[in-house]
């Protein structure tokens, strides 16, 4: 005679009769929430006849609904610079089935987003993400989760970085060699600032430098007069200023060629 058709949210649970009276096709189409938090709905049939005998159950179907549901929003917890780069530090969202984070950043004034960063979900914790710092100005970053059926979450509360030039901090610069045949010449720019004293140690590369040489005066360049053909040599060079600070140690590799002597 026809069909009662019964849906659950759960396998386990009692299911609800969803036909008001018998349905005589062997097909129904159901309208459903997408926005509850089951990923599945569950049907059984069950037949009747024209006595009102109810069969037994069918066997139950399991469907997986459409996911619009957009995942969490991730969300920034640190950003720092460092030596050359700025560190941008981001939470997972908590979905299970998050794929994807997209990273986005806009100079201050402006409406367009830029993606500049997608990462695939790894399962950890957090996510780093290195901007070099080669921008001028502020920037505005957001971040976004995309999940398996490609749904993206809320952008995130925003960060703000002001983007500052690099400044070379560095005492002693232009640091560069000759090789003659006469000697091994060092060469670098003039000091901008007082210096105390020139520290240059020596060795052959692999081994252990010892001092070499020390000067008072602010010199730019020094010859090295003993020497090898088709040795390496190494040279690091410490400035002390006058208030006895010391400077980070360059340093400078030079080979000496047979062909140059």
């Amino acid at each position: 005679m026809g069909y009662y058709v019964f849906r659950g949210n759960q396998k386990t649970e009692e299911m609800m009769r969803i036909t008001g009276s018998h349905i005589t096709t062997p097909y129904i189409t159901d309208i459903i929430s997408l926005k509850n938090l089951n990923a599945k709905v569950y049907y059984y049939v069950t037949a009747i006849d024209f006595r009102k005998n109810e069969s037994s159950k069918s066997d139950i179907l399991e469907l997986s609904k459409p996911d619009k549901i957009p995942p969490t929003t991730p969300i920034f917890t640190a950003y720092s610079q460092e030596k050359n780069h700025w560190k941008i530090t981001w939470r997972k969202s908590f979905d299970d089935d998050v794929a994807r984070y997209h990273l986005y950043r806009k100079e201050k004034d402006a409406t367009q987003w830029t993606k500049i960063h997608s990462e695939k979900n790894n399962g950890g914790e957090s996510y780093t993400y290195k901007e070099l710092a080669t921008l001028s100005g502020m920037y505005v970053y957001a971040v976004q989760a995309e999940d398996l059926s490609q749904n993206l979450s809320e952008f995130s509360p925003v960060i703000h970085i002001d983007h500052k030039p690099l400044s070379d901090t560095r005492v002693l610069r232009g640091l560069n060699s000759r090789v003659t045949k006469q000697a091994i010449e060092l060469r670098w720019s003039e000091f901008k600032v007082a210096i105390d004293q020139i520290l240059i140690y020596k060795a052959i590369k692999g081994e252990k430098p010892t001092l070499w040489r020390s000067f008072s005066q602010n010199i730019t360049s020094v010859q090295d007069t003993d020497f090898v053909p088709d040795t390496t040599y190494q040279y690091l060079i410490k400035v002390i200023l006058k208030d006895q600070t010391p400077t980070p140690t360059e340093k400078i590799d030079v080979f000496v060629k047979n062909t140059e002597l």
